[in-house]
């Protein structure tokens, strides 16, 4: 008995070890949010080996930042969510083989369950994050955008303020958009979205021509158009370029997923029938619009 007691506490320290040592590829700043969270999780499961423990670290890492690039808390319970891990691993893992994105999702679903998590969908008006930005605090935004310390920087805030609050794209999206995907056409401007959910979105007035002259700016070049000169982890280009914005006080956070949610109200309140606004939003479950509707006409 003594040496079984021996080995349970010699792997536990092992996988500890193993947890300390990691080292993400993630700036400091995102890391330093996230970081004690994936180690309580990572250190629930049992039994557990550092090797199991390594692929554990690295999983649960890449779905906090999709996580975060989304606007959503910094907790287990809302990362593990059914709701979260199915759109990591169809929309944050799009570029991987279906064997991998299930390889991933088996992983988050063994760490929800050590973790306690009741697997229940977090739905989108569940936090703050996800209420839409009034129209004053877009203007704010934008006007930061307009604010930030190099060229490179503002026109990617600005990239990220159009695709997200003017079409609707979430922040894995964003990432993969190309030059060429955005298209000025005769009556309005409209982006092509790849990924799982590839589909054609047709601007929010408003933003036309900052994404149209973005486009044009670079026509002729096959290149993304936010963050062009970052070519690894595309679907992490957007949060990525977050960390990177500094907003003055008087602007809000700035978060993708309540970008996304301005999108999805403004066509909610613009009478736009709920199976349309599904459709250009590739989105598979009415319910997630539906609890928008509680902010339709607030803002």
């Amino acid at each position: 008995m003594a040496g079984a007691v021996a080995g349970l506490y010699d792997w536990r320290a092992l996988v500890q070890a193993r947890i300390v040592r990691f080292a993400p590829r993630v700036d400091p700043v995102t890391w330093e949010r996230i970081g004690a969270e994936v180690a309580r999780i990572v250190a629930a499961p049992e039994p557990c080996t550092p090797a199991m423990a390594r692929l554990f670290l690295g999983t649960l890492t890449a779905l906090a930042r999709f996580a975060e690039a989304r606007g959503y808390p910094a907790r287990g319970t809302v990362w593990l969510s059914e709701e979260l891990i199915c759109a990591f691993t169809e929309q944050g893992c799009a570029h991987l083989s279906a064997s991998t994105r299930a390889s991933y999702a088996s992983r988050l679903r063994r760490l929800a369950l050590a973790a306690g998590v009741n697997g229940r969908a977090v739905p989108l008006s569940a936090t703050d994050t996800a209420r839409p930005y009034e129209a004053a605090e877009v203007g704010r935004l934008w006007a930061a955008a307009a604010g930030q310390r190099t060229p490179e920087l503002r026109a990617d805030a600005r990239l990220l303020i159009g695709l997200g609050a003017g079409c609707g794209l979430s922040a894995a999206e964003i990432g993969w958009v190309r030059a060429h995907d955005v298209r000025a056409c005769p009556a309005a401007v409209v982006v092509a979205v790849r990924g799982v959910r590839a589909r054609l979105v047709v601007a929010r007035r408003p933003f036309e021509q900052p994404l149209a002259e973005a486009a044009a700016s670079r026509m002729g070049q096959v290149v993304y158009l936010l963050a062009p000169h970052r070519f690894k982890a595309r679907e992490r280009a957007a949060s990525a370029t977050l960390a990177k914005i500094r907003l003055p006080e008087q602007a809000p956070a700035l978060a993708t997923r309540r970008l996304r949610a301005t999108w999805l109200a403004a066509l909610l309140e613009a009478g736009v029938s709920l199976p349309v606004i599904a459709a250009v939003a590739g989105i598979d479950n009415l319910a997630v619009l539906t609890a928008m509707l509680r902010h339709v006409g607030r803002r």
